[in-house]
């Protein structure tokens, strides 16, 4: 219960001097137009007081019309009496999707708008059994993001053919790189440029930043190079099909001969040269490194592809074991919320983790709490030979971590919670897909990016070159 002590409210009024406040009942059927960060939302009871009996209000809070930022409702505190219930909906109105209802929440969470208003409505029930301290949430408003593409735009040596071909060097030589985001949704709600991006490079398994990166490839063979572009909100992309380095090896010159051996000057000497050239190459993955924002929701699911190409026709996965695995750079700050889906081009589908498997808050990555800023996604992997799926990994403690004082699963290999045994037969060639549904209407996340590996056995024409 509440309690008022003259002392609490007077220090607490300095407090929230600059605050506003919007109890339900005071605003009971009306629209909340406030950004300022300083809006408060209470119960009826407001900041000391309890709710009182057989309330039944609607309220609606939206961002500014025009500003594409989506409202941001922060729970510090709440508490209900048995049967009374909060209820969001995503949008402007009750006829919104439903977020979810909310009547026994022990800690605090946040509910973010995922539409095109930005704006979360409310309705709060209380029956006459019994009532309760209620709730306290701040009021704030965020940008989501826009789109950013990371595109490779010059190499030198240059790439033959442009875009689409490939950097031919030897052992020892350099390449310099410059690589560039594309925005195509530049300024609908914010400025988006490359002097307030962020370039991170891959090659060779090292990581390099700055738009413009030089590396010196010592050992021959195929290179793959990745470039992810992040922007002023922290949305990010990344390109690692355009950017392919063929580094040939040393030749061999055994059997090269020359006769006679022994000369004088104005002799002639027949050489007869022989060249072993060596044999190099890529092997062929897929990894889709868009962001894709995971907003809270209730049954929603979100599906991501990938399209394989390079494998026979009709070729299918004859031993589980050559299918090396699927991972996923991801960050989310409640797994308890998720199913998660890997479905082959046939249709069939492995269950990687699902929703009730337990988890609770076990936070997945470093996700940015109460916002939807993008947070810092950590690497997880399902394979054939991975010993535990998630909830054994928890439930154990084996795979918890603490990450700036929350239990985090600690990233690495995992076991499919159904057999994945069953992805045998399925088609390579053709659209995989990465299914995450979010069900309950609290917590999001992001996928950063994701990919698929098999064995180099399974490809019929790797690209060699000599």
């Amino acid at each position: 219960m509440k309690k008022v002590i003259t002392i609490i409210i007077l220090t607490a009024s300095c407090l929230v001097l600059n605050a506003q406040n919007y109890e339900i009942d005071l605003f009971n059927n009306q629209t909340v137009t406030d950004c300022s960060g300083n809006g408060i939302f209470y119960d009826s009871g407001g900041q000391f007081a309890d709710y009182s009996p057989n309330e039944n209000y609607t309220i609606t809070f939206c961002p500014t019309a025009g500003s594409g930022q989506a409202v941001n409702i922060d729970f510090t505190t709440f508490s209900l009496g048995s049967g009374d219930e909060l209820c969001a909906f995503n949008g402007n109105s009750i006829a919104a999707p439903p977020m979810g209802c909310f009547s026994s929440v022990n800690n605090a969470f946040s509910i973010i708008a995922s539409n095109a208003t930005g704006c979360i409505t409310f309705t709060f029930t209380s029956n006459a059994l019994d009532q309760s301290d209620g709730w306290e949430a701040n009021l704030t408003c965020q940008t989501p993001c826009q789109t950013v593409e990371a595109d490779i735009v010059t190499t030198v040596p240059a790439m033959i053919p442009a875009d689409t071909g490939y950097i031919d060097i030897c052992e020892g030589d350099a390449v310099t790189f410059t690589g560039s985001g594309l925005y195509p949704q530049n300024n609908i709600t914010y400025a988006q440029s490359n002097a307030t991006s962020t370039f991170r490079w891959v090659i060779e398994g090292q990581q390099f930043f700055g738009q413009t990166v030089t590396h010196t490839f010592a050992n021959a063979g195929g290179y793959s190079i990745l470039l992810e572009v992040t922007d002023i909100l922290g949305c990010k992309s990344v390109n690692g099909g355009n950017g392919r380095v063929r580094v040939a090896p040393v030749p061999i010159f055994t059997g090269t001969t020359a006769s006679p051996t022994t000369v004088c000057l104005g002799d002639t000497v027949d050489l007869s040269g022989n060249v072993i050239p060596g044999v190099e190459g890529f092997i062929s993955s897929l990894t889709r490194g868009d962001s894709i924002f995971l907003p809270d929701g209730t049954n929603v699911c979100y599906q991501t592809t990938l399209q394989f190409t390079d494998f026979l026709p009709n070729q299918t996965l004859g031993n589980i074991n050559d299918f090396l695995g699927v991972c996923i750079n991801m960050e989310h700050s409640w797994i308890g919320d998720l199913d998660l889906f890997l479905t082959c081009p046939n249709g069939t589908q492995v269950t990687l983790h699902p929703f009730g498997a337990g988890g609770g808050g076990t936070k997945l990555g470093e996700p940015v709490l109460g916002g939807t800023a993008p947070g810092i996604g950590y690497d997880y992997c399902w394979t054939p030979t991975a010993p535990q799926t998630w909830a054994q990994a928890i439930n154990t403690g084996t795979g918890i971590i603490i990450v700036n004082g929350q239990p985090t699963l600690m990233p690495g290999n995992y076991a499919s919670t159904s057999p994945m045994a069953a992805l045998v037969n399925c088609p390579l060639n053709g659209q995989w897909e990465i299914e995450i549904c979010d069900n309950l209407g609290v917590d999001n996340g992001y996928i950063f990016n994701w990919g698929l590996e098999f064995a180099p056995s399974l490809y019929p024409n790797v690209d060699t070159f000599i």
